[in-house]
């Protein structure tokens, strides 16, 4: 009877065992999409201030224009 508890009790901790290091993994790859979208976020933010900046031109463009 020991040696099946024994057993069983090895079975489980091996389970144990295997669903933490799933965990970690789900967690590890959590981690990487959310940093993904933060760098996606972040060249959003980038490519809308360019092109803030490139209307801004734009605008002064015309209006020196308009002034001459």
């Amino acid at each position: 009877m020991r040696n099946v508890d024994k057993v069983v009790k090895e079975e489980e901790e091996e389970e144990e065992e295997k669903e933490e290091e799933e965990g970690g993994e789900e967690e590890e790859e959590e981690e990487e999409e959310e940093e993904e979208e933060e760098e996606e976020e972040e060249e959003e933010e980038e490519e809308e201030e360019e092109q803030e900046q490139e209307e801004e031109e734009e605008e002064e463009e015309e209006e020196e224009e308009e002034d001459d």
